[in-house]
């Protein structure tokens, strides 16, 4: 849901009228699924996890997978969008203290090997050869105090 609440931020301090055309459809696509509510209602069967075949399939024969899906439903919109998927997240670790990119763990294993999870200062791209991936955004979690004890 970054990118959506991100998206809705930009829009909501710019009036509507600075979005790209890309964040307007974001914007568009995910305020038109308002009201979606999941089928049975009470679970976490829905569209957005069965689109990309993730979750448990025990919804009575209705189509939709359970699962918790607000990463599968901004998937979703992006899709929908036209956008480019987003092909390197990272976990947070530290700033930099300054505008550079953060100090991160990832997954995408060219700095020291394939296949390894490792860590990297300042990190705006995947560590690919070529061009490499850059970051498709941030993701701070709220506090333990905030939640109800899932993680």
């Amino acid at each position: 849901m970054v990118v959506l609440a991100a998206a809705g931020l930009a829009y909501h301090f710019a009036g509507g009228s600075d979005l790209s055309p890309l964040r307007a459809r974001i914007v568009s696509i995910a305020q038109g699924q308002l009201g979606y509510t999941t089928d049975p209602a009470d679970t976490y069967c829905n569209k957005f996890s069965a689109f990309w075949n993730a979750g448990v399939d025990d919804c009575g024969g209705n189509g939709n997978l359970s699962e918790e899906w607000c990463a599968d439903f901004a998937a979703w919109v992006w899709k929908e969008a036209r956008a480019l998927t987003a092909v390197h997240v990272a976990v947070v670790v530290g700033t930099t203290g300054d505008d550079a990119a953060p100090d991160v763990v990832n997954g995408d294993g060219d700095r020291t090997g394939y296949s390894v999870v490792e860590t990297g200062d300042s990190q705006a791209y995947a560590d690919v050869k070529g061009k490499g991936a850059p970051l498709s955004g941030y993701v701070s979690p709220s506090s333990p105090s905030s939640t109800s004890g899932s993680s």
